[in-house]
């Protein structure tokens, strides 16, 4: 896996842009938020008031990013890493496919003030970790099944609430925009070898 793409930081989380924590990583909790006790208490303040959005709503946000980046981290190392052409391939198009949905749900969330983690979530490091520690055809087994279908089948669910009930029409629109590709993704990954756990 090139590492500078991947790489495990003091706080557990892995950050997929910088091979190195920074002053700005280091304070950072699960899922790339900013610890509150490493900022003076009006800034942490500020953060916590600073979007127009519902509490759910930003929720919904942060974790559709935690997803994506821990999805994109798995699927750049499945891209370089798996020995089935077709498996290969899936990766290649999750990055991208991913990537683009990223960049829209970057560009929302600094419309609506939003802070969005840039690192995988603590919690998904043990998971990303044993999943590129894996080789041939476990490898191709276990990517298919952890992002293919089991990580596809959670963000639908996510998605799909999101569409249906986010108060802000915005990120009903972004939600239900992304639901078809994310549909789109989890047939395709019940379809490659591996796929059915056998």
């Amino acid at each position: 896996m090139d590492n500078s793409s991947v790489a495990a930081t003091g706080s557990g989380a892995v950050n997929v842009e910088s091979p190195r924590s920074t002053p700005e990583t280091s304070n950072r909790l699960a899922g790339g938020v900013v610890s509150a006790s490493a900022q003076p208490p009006a800034a942490a303040a500020s953060r916590v008031n600073a979007s127009p959005l519902a509490l759910v709503d930003q929720n919904f946000l942060t974790s559709a990013a935690a997803a994506g980046l821990f999805e994109m981290a798995a699927s750049r190392a499945a891209a370089d890493r798996a020995t089935h052409a077709d498996v290969k391939a899936y990766a290649a198009m999750l990055v991208k496919d991913h990537s683009a949905a990223h960049e829209d749900l970057r560009t929302l969330a600094a419309r609506k003030s939003v802070n969005l983690p840039t690192e995988v979530p603590a919690g998904q490091v043990p998971t990303l970790e044993k999943l590129t520690n894996a080789r041939g055809t476990d490898f191709d087994r276990a990517f298919v099944q952890t992002i293919g279908v089991s990580a596809h089948k959670t963000d639908i669910s996510l998605f799909e609430k999101a569409a249906n009930t986010a108060q802000d029409p915005e990120v009903r629109a972004w939600a239900a925009k992304i639901l078809p590709k994310l549909r789109e993704h989890l047939a395709a990954a019940q379809k490659l070898p591996g796929a059915s756990g056998a």
